[in-house]
Parts: C-alpha cells; structure tokens; sequence
C-alpha cells in the first residue's frame, strides 16, 4: 500500500525538450584580408613562425608577451618570436590586451559578452569567470561588444594561440581609454586576479611608428626599444607625449608593466625589432614599426 500510494494518479505527460541557450561566437573581422582566410594555409603560415624562432629564456618565467598585430606578411614572424617564448608551456587562459583603432575614450576598457571569438583554425572560448573577476576589481572595464565589432588587434592574435594552445581560452580587453590612471587601475586589477596562477599568460599587443622614412622610423622605433627597457609606465607615456617614439597602444603596455611587475617580474626583454621596410626591402615609401618582446622573472 504504501509504494502505490506514492503513485501518481495522472499518466506522464510528454517528454520536455530543453533547448540550450544560443552561444554567442564573435565571427573573424580580417580573416583573408589580414591573415589568411583558408584553414590549411593559415595553420600552415602560423607554425612556421613559430618553428623558425626560438627560445631565448626559460618559458617558465615568462609573465607576459609583447606582439606586433599588423598583416602576418609584414609582421607574423615577429609575433612568432614572441609566442615561441612559451616553448612546450600551454597557458590555460591567454589575457589579451590591445588598443582600439575605432572607439574614443568613452568606450573604457572594453570587455566582450561573447562566448567564444572565431577564426579559420576554430572557435576558442571566452574564459568570462575571469573576465568577469577582473572586472569586479575595475571600474574602467565595461562590456562593450562594439569596441570588438571591427577591431583586430587581439583577433589577429588568435591564430597564435589556437595553434600553439588549442584547448586554451581567452580573457580579451580592447583599451578605448589609454590614460595612466585608467592604465594603473586595470594592472593592479589583472595582477590581483593571476596572483598565484601559472596557467594564465598576458599578451600585450602594440604597434609602433607609422608610415616615417625608413631611417626616422628606425630612429623612433629604436627609443621605444630604450624605453620599454626601462620597464617603467611613465617612461611609456613620456616618451609617447615628447614624440621620442610613437605607439599606438601606451594604455595595454603600461597596464601590463603595473601587473607584471605585481607578478614578479623583473626585466622587460627586446626579442626583435623591425618594421615593414626590413620584410618587404620598400624603404623607399613610408614603414610601420614592430615589435616582440617579454616580461620575464
């Protein structure tokens, strides 16, 4: 009596079909135009710059990395340099940090809601638990998907990461707002967040003069190399305000000197410098500077 008093007296009713939440993917902005747009040729062109650098330190005290974000024709196998640092190290999450080339200082440091960002090689998922934990920590970071809508400094990234670690996510900022104190408060928000973590990598995307003669911008170029040796944030701005170099991403090189150093490093290291004249041998029009290098402890 007491199992059939347990019994429900209507039948079962139809079976209830759950259907998961859309995810939402960020689809590539300058695949085919900046990066190759065909799966094969694109992991293809990506190893290869990898393969053909090589580490200078132990991956192990790598805190950060500094990578140029223009055409991979013009500036992939300086990334390369940069990324090979890591040697066999698989980061379980890469913190992107890189300039906005469209939004005023309005946008903040912009923070996406998608769920995952897309290009040829796949889709590599947003790690929004710390995304989310940085921002909480930050008032200058805002959810703000338009700062995202045509960028491509962190997309171009992307490819790196997806090569060199396929399981890994992405934490990615776009810096609208580049100011020192805006710079300030977001390094000591991310150190904060990946204090004790050794699974987590930033990577600082920058580009330096545009568009000098060769030998002016050799000259510019090689001040910024100075300067960011000094692994100083106000000489970054300094030296960006006198016009003794030109950057176009003071805000995530400063940011990612405050967290590095909370992180425990001690150097900032030149890997190369070059600029569009050396790849291509045109130093008869004007050249874009680039850059790879690393914060190391």
């Amino acid at each position: 009596m007491g199992v059939a008093a347990c019994r429900s007296a209507e039948p079962p009713g139809p079976a209830v079909t759950v259907t998961p939440p859309a995810r939402a993917v960020k689809t590539a902005n300058v695949a085919g135009a900046f990066y190759p747009g065909e799966n094969a040729v694109l992991g293809k062109a990506v190893r290869s710059y990898i393969e053909a650098a090589k580490p200078q330190g132990d991956a192990a005290g790598v805190v950060a990395l500094f990578t140029p974000h223009a055409g991979y024709a013009y500036s992939g196998a300086i990334a390369g340099e940069a990324y090979a640092q890591l040697g066999d190290r698989r980061p379980r999450t890469f913190v992107l940090l890189g300039p906005s080339h469209h939004l005023g200082a309005e946008g903040g440091v912009a923070a996406p809601t998608y769920d995952a960002f897309a290009t040829p090689l796949g889709e590599t998922a947003v790690d929004q638990e710390l995304v989310a934990a940085i921002a909480e920590k930050c008032d200058v970071v805002v959810k703000n998907d338009a700062a995202f809508a045509e960028e491509h400094a962190v997309e171009v990234q992307l490819p790196f990461i997806q090569t060199l670690a396929p399981e890994a996510k992405i934490a990615p900022f776009i810096f609208c707002r580049q100011d020192g104190p805006a710079a300030t408060s977001f390094g000591r928000a991310l150190a904060e967040t990946l204090r004790g973590r050794d699974d987590v990598i930033i990577v600082c995307t920058c580009d330096l003069s545009h568009y000098h003669p060769y030998d002016e911008a050799r000259k510019l170029d090689t001040a910024f190399v100075a300067a960011f040796k000094e692994f100083d944030a106000a000489a970054i701005y300094a030296g960006d305000a006198a016009g003794d170099f030109e950057i176009d991403a003071p805000g995530p090189v400063a940011a990612t000197f405050v967290a590095g150093k909370e992180l425990g490093a001690n150097r900032a290291v030149s890997l190369v410098q070059r600029n569009s004249g050396d790849v291509t041998g045109d130093i008869a029009h004007g050249v874009v500077g680039y850059f790879a290098g690393e914060l190391v402890k």
